[in-house]
């Protein structure tokens, strides 16, 4: 089957779509349909994707999509593609590094821009639900809000099934992550943003540079994904392993502790082995040992 759209969860893909100058309103769209804001975001602006420390010693944090709105929400966007199991950790420390570049010089009274970090996570994180969606933020301890203005969402795509009939406008940007590259057509053909955002996704319109790195981000996707299957088929085996020879392990006890009680009724070693299915060095070794 001919590939009709670029895959929008390699790096080049995602960007192409919603980190483009010339497409915004796809980005807002996107991004008002997962953080359903009191005041919608009507305007965006794309900011350097690579933050640095205060040295050139101090690691770099480097985003997937780095926007403020008209209203001065930073919004950090990453699409992490490889399980990794510090993820959370790492969704903290880039908005702690943003907080600290709030910091003004000298008389400050500490008011901070609010922060909304997404993660769009290409595996599953949370192993115990079947939620593909996650709103987080500072609560206390009987949910009442304490901070609205840090707020973290966490997307998990592979818990997303939903088919392509009566999706909400969240679920239908969900749904053009997890099956654009299967398509072979455009659909949601009433919504302009859709009908943009697959106009840009079509691989014919591609050319030269972008296609070569299109096609060098495709096959990295499709060699982790390799490795991830591999992985995943080891783990499996192994685990399989080690049952068997946990289950062997334990009937090798019983069949010695039958032995051990045979032996002190005075049975013949012929009989034990007959009926346990030691050897008889196995069940004279034993008898050394009682």
């Amino acid at each position: 089957m001919t590939q009709v759209f670029i895959d929008p969860l390699t790096d080049f893909g995602f960007k192409r779509i919603f980190a483009n100058e010339e497409h915004k309103n796809i980005t807002i769209s996107f991004l008002n349909s997962i953080l359903k804001l009191k005041n919608p975001i009507v305007s965006i602006e794309f900011q350097n994707l690579e933050k640095g420390g205060y040295s050139d010693n101090e690691k770099k944090s480097i985003f997937d999509i780095f926007a403020k709105d008209s209203e001065d929400k930073e919004i950090i966007v990453e699409l992490q593609r490889v399980n990794q199991t510090y993820f959370i950790d790492r969704a903290i420390f880039y908005t702690s590094k943003q907080i600290t570049n709030m910091g003004i010089k000298g008389s400050w009274d500490y008011k901070l821009n609010p922060i909304y970090f997404i993660g769009i996570m290409d595996f599953i994180h949370f192993p115990k639900d079947e939620e593909y969606i996650r709103y987080i933020n500072l609560k206390d301890r009987k949910c009442n809000e304490v901070y609205p203005k840090l707020e973290y969402v966490f997307i998990e795509l592979p818990k997303f099934k939903a088919s392509y009939e009566n999706l909400a406008e969240l679920e239908k940007w969900l749904y053009f992550l997890n099956n654009l590259p299967k398509l072979q057509e455009k659909q949601f053909d009433s919504n302009h943003n859709f009908q943009e955002a697959f106009e840009i996704a079509y691989f014919s319109q591609l050319k030269d540079d972008d296609r070569l790195r299109y096609e060098i981000d495709l096959k990295n996707r499709r060699d982790r994904y390799a490795i991830e299957q591999t992985q995943e088929r080891d783990l499996a085996q192994a685990e399989e392993r080690g049952k068997k020879e946990g289950q062997k392990e334990g009937q090798r006890k019983k069949q010695l502790e039958i032995a051990k009680g045979m032996l002190e009724k005075g049975l013949d070693l012929s009989l034990i082995s007959e009926l346990t299915q030691l050897s008889e060095k196995e069940i004279l070794e034993l008898k050394h040992i009682l």
